[in-house]
């Protein structure tokens, strides 16, 4: 371990531009090719090439564990899946085989197109985040914003106005209207909002959700990667600047976006509060053989970081062991 140790001690201790040469080179090849994935949509969010500290930090974490090579492992569970799908063919006629074959073709190719999707839907918001930033260093300068996250809390309308104003030379502040949004923001991030709307909304959730009767406390949800896994729970939220994961702990998150996969190779089971059987979260944990269930109603808002839980991938349930 104690090489882990000091690989992680260099990336989360040491300033990039003090790392060696070849591995800014590297991140700086990284940063150009992936650096467009995000945290959330919410484009108030950096991306991963823009926080390149965060990165560094994350692959400390990463580093310090000892733990299987990602290649490895998904290798390993593409052998057994490639494996079951020999078992299930084998077991058909040869007419069924064909067609069994020809869905389960489908459905993977579109599982990798799906994610093809994802990747470059997020092309844009490198540039998008460019030109809103450029104008908030703007607005800083002039006066009208005291910090340049501020821009992300302002209407259209109000931008437009304070570059009116700037130009006739008129003094104008937005800097409390903004300061307001954000704290109104960060209050409603803290609520769970339900999934749908509508009399309807039990009756399409059916047994989902998170339940304490004589059968102890737990989550029911969906079930996207079998595997079962006792552990303790480590919650990431976005904007987490580094999460302290320990191997075999129990990832939990609203969604698991691209920034967390290399978390995924250290955890022992994810718990998502969004998503379905198709959702990123779902098919990168089923690449890796990780146990996760998804549409897990409330989980981080019945969770604590430390708790003792046993995630079954298979059934879909969480159940919570002790405090």
């Amino acid at each position: 371990m104690e090489q882990f140790d000091e690989a992680g001690k260099l990336f989360a201790e040491t300033a990039i531009t003090d790392l060696p040469a070849w591995l800014q080179q590297r991140l700086a090849e990284y940063a150009a090719e992936y650096g467009h994935q995000l945290a959330s949509l919410d484009f108030f969010w950096p991306t991963t090439g823009e926080d390149q500290a965060q990165l560094c930090q994350t692959l400390g974490v990463f580093a310090q564990q000892d733990i299987e090579a990602p290649e490895a492992q998904r290798q390993r569970t593409a052998q057994r899946r490639d494996d079951s799908v020999a078992a299930v063919l084998a077991q058909l006629a040869d007419d069924e085989r064909a067609t069994m074959a020809a869905l389960i073709d489908y459905y993977q190719t579109n599982a990798s197109v799906r994610e093809d999707a994802n990747f470059y839907f997020q092309l844009g918001w490198p540039l998008m985040r460019a030109a809103v930033l450029e104008l908030a260093q703007r607005l800083v300068k002039a006066g009208v914003l005291t910090d340049t996250d501020a821009v992300f809390f302002l209407e259209k309308d109000e931008l437009q106005g304070a570059v009116a104003a700037l130009e006739n030379s008129a003094a104008i502040s937005l800097q409390q209207v903004a300061a307001g949004r954000q704290r109104t923001w960060q209050e409603q991030r803290q609520l769970d909002a339900p999934d749908m709307l509508g009399e309807k909304e039990e009756e399409d959730r059916g047994e989902k959700g998170y339940f304490d009767d004589e059968e102890g406390r737990r989550i029911i949800a969906q079930g996207v990667s079998p595997g079962i896994c006792r552990g303790r729970v480590r919650i990431a939220q976005p904007g987490d600047k580094v999460v302290p994961l320990e191997k075999g702990e129990i990832l939990v998150t609203h969604a698991a976006s691209p920034q967390l996969t290399p978390l995924m190779l250290m955890a022992g089971a994810l718990v998502v509060e969004v998503g379905g059987g198709a959702s990123h979260s779902s098919l990168v944990a089923r690449e890796l053989g990780l146990p996760a269930i998804v549409d897990a109603p409330q989980a981080i808002q019945v969770l604590t970081d430390g708790m003792l839980v046993e995630v079954d991938g298979a059934r879909g349930v969480l159940r919570i062991i002790e405090e």
